[in-house]
């Protein structure tokens, strides 16, 4: 084997050494980038789940309030009160009382 054979193996053998020293650095920082990435994009994700979860309890107990007035706004006692500021009275003769007979 000559001496231009061997250099030309051991050029070839660097090229090679190189391109896969090259490959291994881009493919860790791809990988060091992608995991920063994704941390960063986890974080957000979790601030706007526990902001959309915030507003779900507020709309909540919100709704809740809502029902009790509701309740007590509707109550016999506040009708019949209203309507007889109104001027209007209960004709007992057109009240009817629907009993549930089980069926």
């Amino acid at each position: 084997m000559s001496i231009m054979a061997r250099i030309v193996k051991k050029r070839k053998r660097l090229r090679i050494e190189g391109f896969a020293a090259m490959f291994l650095f881009v493919a860790s920082a791809l990988s060091l980038s992608s995991s920063l990435f994704l941390r960063t994009y986890n974080n957000s994700l979790s601030a706007q789940h526990q902001n959309i979860s915030r507003q779900i309890e507020t709309l909540r107990s919100e709704n809740e309030e809502l029902k009790t007035q509701v309740q007590s706004l509707s109550t016999r006692d506040r009708v019949t009160e209203i309507a007889q500021q109104e001027g209007m009275a209960q004709n007992q003769d057109n009240v009817v009382t629907i009993a549930n007979t089980g069926e």
